[in-house]
């Protein structure tokens, strides 16, 4: 360990000293320490050379995790996991995950079920639908064969009731992305309600199904915001005391953060905007209890989450009514920005993180760079099929293309969605007391007063030289056009051939497909099967045959062993006998 972990260890010496007792937690010291050392606790009679022999091992000898996985054994001192978590946020300051792995919940089996559930999630952030089904009806069909789950002993029933909860649970999230608004009345929720007295943990479980109702009802019916809040949202986030801090009490509070923003956004209450901080570093902390890679990805998303808050961006991407914004909320967003490399996000989060750097580029007045990144949001919107997020990025473009001078439309639409075509430029900084006008969406009006912005050179050499950057461009993009136009083309010709397709006669195909498939089947050398048949018969009776000697002389060698026993149980018998009789005599 460095040295300020092993500061922290040594100012918590005193209340380690207070509580713990290496006794309760031998059994798992066996895996971690020499046994020798093992041994020698185990001899010691006063508990405080015990704590101080534990100390000296864990400061020289134990890792952070280790000492984590000692305290968490049976649940004895998650509570001294929990003080040096806080010790630690408060000397490091900075992005890296310290998690605590192994606190009851933590198996192996749920290790694997998680990292199953974020590939799950993966798929949904990508736009991925194929991969996605694909892994769910997997699982789906599994649960569904009911021999097969009968036939599996008890844990294993409940090992697959968990992975069955976690493909309908990934299912709700990807309804969810899509803002479909059938999801309350969707038999999703209900698979997941009645899964969970099969489960291994049906208290987390019905903490999801809580939290994801709330979500449902919000979403089919915005005006039931309270309801949805009061009835089972608080309920869910209560249930949070009674599961071990992990991913799926991080979800409570991640759409918690959602709610309340939703709120926050109709009324700018500069309260409920701290709570939101709040909130997103409860959930942040949850999550930093999983696996590393789960850590870091919500990690990553709530940079982008809070990025949107300061720079006044709602939750799918619409403009809130905010009149100014900060020049520190500006800095801060575009910090926690710069911590991010976009090309390892998924599709969803891409398209937040571009979103954020158009905004910020509004906000500089630098409107080419703002129109170039909204345009890159918008296809990673289109790509994910991201519907609402769709609408709230159509609206910045229009807001953006509404006021930016003519001779710049034509180089800022002439680009790519590839990051690196991206002419990215760094962010001038203005005076730190001016605050900024917010985009108002759709509402801008076009006949705003050029004079708002920054000064922009117009002279005709300048316009020619654009038009010349632009004709490079082109020439540059043109067989990728040429490419696109092509698939355009042939998805036209498929469309307009499906819908001309008529369904009798598609019936009347396949059926002649049936029967040439009937009479293929038909004209088959049966003799041939049958031979073929005959000879895999005559190898497997071989094989019989070569262990069927085998088997006679496991049996001889059994009842031979069987006679001795029964001799022995016999000369048993004597003896006892021969006592009962003696004893009767010496009395």
């Amino acid at each position: 360990m460095d040295d300020i972990k092993c500061d922290i260890l040594n100012e918590l010496y005193g209340e380690i000293l207070v509580y713990l007792d290496p006794m309760a937690i031998l059994p798992c010291l066996y895996g971690i320490l020499p046994s020798k050392v093992c041994k020698r606790l185990k001899q010691m009679q006063a508990r405080k050379n015990k704590v101080d022999l534990f100390m000296k091992m864990a400061l020289n000898c134990m890792t952070l995790d280790e000492i984590f996985q000692a305290f968490s054994y049976q649940g004895a001192y998650v509570f001294l996991i929990e003080k040096i978590l806080e010790r630690l946020k408060t000397k490091i300051q900075n992005d890296k995950v310290y998690y605590a792995i192994r606190i009851g919940l933590f198996t192996t089996h749920r290790k694997e079920l998680v990292e199953f559930r974020h590939k799950l999630k993966m798929f949904s952030l990508t736009g991925d639908q194929k991969s996605f089904d694909k892994e769910v009806n997997r699982v789906v069909s599994v649960w569904k064969n009911d021999n097969y789950r009968r036939s599996l002993p008890v844990t294993g029933r409940q090992k697959l009731a968990d992975r069955y909860f976690f493909v309908r649970d990934a299912q709700c999230e990807n309804i969810r992305l899509k803002y479909e608004e059938t999801l309350e009345i969707n038999d999703v929720l209900r698979e997941i309600e009645e899964i969970a007295k099969f489960s291994t943990n049906p208290i987390l479980i019905d903490m999801m199904y809580l939290a994801r109702k709330a979500s449902a009802m919000i979403m089919a019916d915005p005006d039931s915001h309270e309801n949805a809040y009061k009835d089972y949202l608080e309920i869910a986030e209560q249930h949070t005391d009674l599961v071990p801090a992990c991913r799926e009490t991080g979800l409570v509070f991640y759409i918690k953060y959602n709610f309340i923003c939703l709120r926050y956004e109709k009324c700018l209450d500069k309260k409920l905007k701290q709570e939101l901080f709040k909130i997103a570093g409860k959930a942040v902390d949850h999550f930093t209890r999983e696996y590393e890679q789960v850590a870091n990805d919500f990690q990553n998303i709530f940079k982008i989450k809070l990025a949107h808050l300061q720079l006044g961006i709602g939750v799918l991407g619409n403009t809130t009514e905010v009149a100014r914004i900060p020049e520190d909320d500006i800095k801060d967003a575009t910090k926690r920005l710069s911590k991010l490399n976009e090309k390892q996000l998924p599709n969803r989060w891409k398209w937040g993180y571009y979103i954020a750097q158009s905004k910020i580029c509004w906000l500089r007045r630098n409107l080419n760079d703002s129109l170039k990144y909204a345009e890159v949001a918008y296809s990673h919107a289109v790509q994910g099929t991201f519907r609402k997020e769709v609408k709230g990025t159509e609206d910045l473009l229009k807001a953006v293309r509404s006021i930016l001078p003519d001779s710049h439309k034509m180089t800022a639409t002439i680009q790519s969605t590839d990051r690196k075509d991206l002419n990215f430029k760094k962010l001038s900084q203005l005076d730190p007391t001016e605050e900024y006008d917010v985009i108002q969406g759709s509402n801008i009006r076009e006949t705003e007063s050029s004079s708002k912005l920054p000064h922009q050179e117009s002279q005709p050499l300048n316009n020619f030289q654009l038009i010349l950057d632009a004709i490079n461009q082109i020439d540059r993009k043109i067989s990728k056009l040429d490419m696109l136009d092509e698939l355009c083309a042939r998805m036209s010709v498929l469309e307009t051939q499906i819908d001309n397709m008529k369904k009798p006669d598609m019936l009347d195909y396949l059926s002649v497909q049936m029967s040439a498939m009937e009479s293929q089947v038909n004209k088959m050398n049966k003799l041939d099967m049958l031979s073929s048949l005959s000879d895999r018969m005559t190898a497997v009776k071989s094989q019989v045959d070569e262990i069927s000697p085998k088997i006679s002389s496991f049996k001889q060698q059994f009842n031979d062993q069987f006679e001795r026993f029964t001799c022995v149980e016999r000369r048993l018998a004597s003896l006892e006998a021969q006592i009962e009789k003696l004893v009767v005599e010496n009395k």
